[in-house]
This record gives structure tokens, C-alpha cells and sequence, in this order.
């Protein structure tokens, strides 16, 4: 459970650099984990 929630919450803050660098792959990392 606590990995969804930092997915939620640290997802946007990991979009802002990972997501650039990776092209956003890590928005769909956390989409896996909320599934």
C-alpha cells in the first residue's frame, strides 16, 4: 500500500526529471503498481 501511495505522490515528482529522461517511463512504472 505504501508503494501506491508514493507512486501517487512521487509520481509526479519522479515525472519531472525521470519522465523526461525516460520519455515518462516511469508515469507507466507507476500505473503497474496502482493496478
Amino acid at each position: 500500500m505504501e508503494v501506491a501511495k508514493v507512486a501517487l505522490d512521487g509520481g509526479a515528482e519522479e515525472d519531472s526529471y525521470s519522465g523526461e529522461r525516460n520519455g515518462g517511463r516511469k508515469r507507466k512504472r507507476g500505473s503497474l503498481f496502482n493496478e
